[in-house]
């Protein structure tokens, strides 16, 4: 579970920092 939401966390990041 904790794997799901560090990357679901680290993509977000992605995102947001790619802006």
């Amino acid at each position: 579970m904790g794997l799901v939401l560090g990357r679901t966390l680290a993509y977000f990041t992605d995102s947001t920092k790619s802006r």
